[in-house]
Order: C-alpha cells, then sequence, then structure tokens
C-alpha cells in the first residue's frame, strides 16, 4: 500500500519470523529497520522491487533477520508492553 500508516499484516508477519519486504510509507520505517528485522524498498517501481528480492535471496543471515522480527514484535507488540504502557498512561493521568 501507498498509504497504509502500519499494517498489520506486516506486524503478523514479523511476529511468525516472515521475512517483510516493504514501502518506506507511514509507520512502516519506523518498525523496519532495513537488513536487521525486514527490508525496506527505496520506491516501488518494479525494477527495484526484482532488484531487492534477489538481493534478499542472496542473504545468509535471513534466519537471524526472521529471529530479530519476531523479537520485536514481542518486544514492542506483544500484550504486556502495549499493556505497561497503558498503565503508565492511567496513572499518569490519575495523578
Amino acid at each position: 500500500s501507498y498509504t497504509e500508516g502500519l499494517p498489520n499484516v506486516m506486524l503478523e508477519a514479523m511476529a511468525s519470523g516472515t521475512i517483510v519486504l516493504a514501502s518506506k510509507v507511514g509507520s512502516i520505517p519506523d518498525v523496519i529497520t532495513d537488513g536487521i528485522n525486514g527490508f525496506l524498498l527505496r520506491n516501488n517501481d518494479p525494477k527495484t522491487i526484482a532488484e531487492k528480492i534477489v538481493e534478499i535471496i542472496k542473504k545468509e543471515n535471513l534466519r537471524e533477520i526472521s529471529t530479530n522480527a519476531i523479537s520485536y514484535i514481542k518486544k514492542y507488540f506483544s500484550l504486556n508492553p502495549i499493556q505497561r504502557r497503558y498503565n503508565v498512561i492511567i496513572h499518569t493521568l490519575r495523578n
């Protein structure tokens, strides 16, 4: 998508360890660090996409990138971190 802020399908893919290739739109670059927990495209033209796919296929550390994606989701998007953030907000508002 050219306009979606933070696609749930991307978060679900990361949580399952699927390698993500995404556009630099919305909040995606805040979540995906290129080559660390997924991959970002410079632009969406077909040639760039094809080149990036070939580059990814040649990577030897895809298992590590997959593990990094899972770890990122567990750290920032699982229930416990979200619950802690809400608790801080509620506590701050009460005081």
